[in-house]
């Protein structure tokens, strides 16, 4: 399985996760685990650190940042939602431990950690589980994506897999996920609707929750929050 060095920032469309292998890093001083570094630290384009401070900005004041880049993630979990019960009839006995469509239940992955499920979840509201990350022979996954829909937070995904480190910037990284580093984003526009975007990161794990939404509603991530903390606690 390779190792992987992730390079996290808050900014447009959301979170910009860049996995590169560990032997071709441009962060070679990293330590494994998390890394929290001011931007000046972090050798990325002028340009991509100025939108990164002004979708921050636009957080702040306006609540979302207002763009059509969200669109086809968006589009992607509606349409999941309606092809979701077809996927998982052709492929939900699939044996191939390679195979990463939709199954019913996480006991048909083979994964090399335990998953925690999202907790206090309604069967109904499961829209299925997927296997994402990298895949040890003799091990199993190491990632895991769980899709479910809710009344109020939209159709949600929750995601997450192993890390060799992870290099955030301090001044987007937050705590509010049990006392963990973590950032949000939200951005989208009021035609497709709008992507909410929650993360926290482990030493060697990185958590993402990702809803779409038709409305913006600030009380949304609000409540993505508390139920990213039901998660990291399960």
């Amino acid at each position: 399985m390779k190792k992987i060095l992730v390079t996290t920032f808050l900014m447009l469309p959301g979170v910009l996760n860049a996995a590169i292998e560990e032997t071709a890093s441009p962060f070679p001083s990293a330590k494994k685990g998390i890394n929290i570094m001011s931007m000046a630290e972090i050798n990325v384009p002028f340009a991509m650190k100025s939108h990164i401070l002004e979708n921050k900005k636009a957080l702040a004041t306006k609540g979302y940042e207002e763009t059509t880049e969200t669109d086809k993630n968006v589009i992607s979990l509606f349409a999941l939602q309606r092809s979701a019960e077809e996927e998982i009839k052709q492929f939900d006995d699939d044996k191939n431990p390679l195979d990463t469509h939709l199954k019913s239940s996480v006991s048909k992955i083979n994964l090399a950690f335990k998953f925690n499920e999202i907790p206090n979840l309604k069967k109904h509201n499961i829209i299925g589980y997927a296997a994402v990350g990298g895949y040890a022979k003799g091990k199993g996954w190491d990632g895991m994506v769980e899709f479910m829909s809710d009344p109020k937070l939209g159709v949600c995904s929750y995601t997450t897999y192993g890390i060799e480190k992870v290099i955030l910037d301090k001044e987007t990284t937050e705590y509010f996920v049990n006392d963990k580093p973590s950032n949000k984003s939200v951005a989208g526009n009021w035609n497709t609707g709008f992507l909410y975007t929650v993360n926290w990161y482990a030493p060697t794990r990185l958590m993402t929750l990702e809803c779409a939404n038709k409305i913006f509603d600030p009380n949304i991530v609000d409540n993505m929050i508390m139920l990213a903390d039901r998660i990291d606690k399960a």
